[in-house]
């Protein structure tokens, strides 16, 4: 994304409109989400948006050469009754 348009939702927006497009079109039970740990940006997005990250998912990424900085993955997860849940919250 552009620099200019960086911290005015977005990124937040497009993701909430992901998450519902593949709970209630598409039909899944469960979401998940990389990105590299320095990815503070990006790891503040899953979280605002209920997912939430275990040490146990995180991997090296495959593509990723070793010893490179950004090897290291975290993995975030949403479930589709936590999504429920959160979406039954904001309408109250």
């Amino acid at each position: 994304m552009a620099p200019a348009y960086l911290g005015r939702g977005y990124a937040s927006e497009a993701a909430r409109a992901a998450l519902a497009f593949g709970f209630e079109r598409a039909g899944l039970d469960e979401l998940v989400a990389f990105t590299v740990p320095a990815n503070t940006r990006s790891r503040a997005v899953m979280q605002r948006l209920g997912m939430t990250q275990s040490p146990a998912d995180d991997f090296d990424h495959p593509l990723v050469p070793a010893g490179h900085p950004l090897l290291r993955h975290v993995l975030y997860r949403l479930s589709r009754g936590a999504w429920l849940a959160s979406m039954a919250q904001a309408r109250s």
